[in-house]
């Protein structure tokens, strides 16, 4: 009779363990982002983290025909990879920026975010935008 209680109550834990960090700020999932020509592509995604809990490692994704890796970030290192060396600066918990945008770049940018809560559990969390470049744009 008490088992329907008991699966509830395990159930509450397993969920609150499994979402130990959420999306705050930022992008909203699946946005279009404009940016200009030889610009700078600001992808402005936060999390918010519960106490005690962390992130263990963050990725950062350009796909227009294939994947790519944009930089990755593990035990606080962030390393950005080759073709976008030089170019690409975190600007907030799991956000970056990209100097020097050519048209060419236009497509899917993601971010995907790996944290473990307090009590151990391992979550993933991705977001994405399509993201369009001008070749012209009015200066402000």
């Amino acid at each position: 009779m008490s088992t329907p209680i008991v699966a509830g109550l395990v159930l509450a834990l397993l969920s609150t363990g499994a979402d130990c960090f959420m999306w705050s700020s930022g992008l909203q999932d699946n946005a279009v982002v404009y940016a200009c020509a030889r610009g700078t592509l600001s992808l402005p995604w936060n999390l918010t983290l519960s106490g005690g809990d962390s992130v263990m490692d963050i990725q950062w994704f350009y796909s227009e025909r294939s994947e790519e890796l944009i930089a990755t970030e593990v035990h606080g290192q962030f390393l950005i990879f080759p073709a976008f060396s030089g170019r690409v600066r975190k600007i907030s918990n799991a956000g970056i920026e990209i100097d020097g945008v050519e048209a060419i770049a236009k497509g899917n940018y993601s971010v995907e975010v790996v944290g473990q809560s307090a009590a151990g559990a391992v979550t993933s969390l991705r977001r994405s935008v399509f993201v369009f470049i001008s070749g012209w744009c009015l200066p402000f």
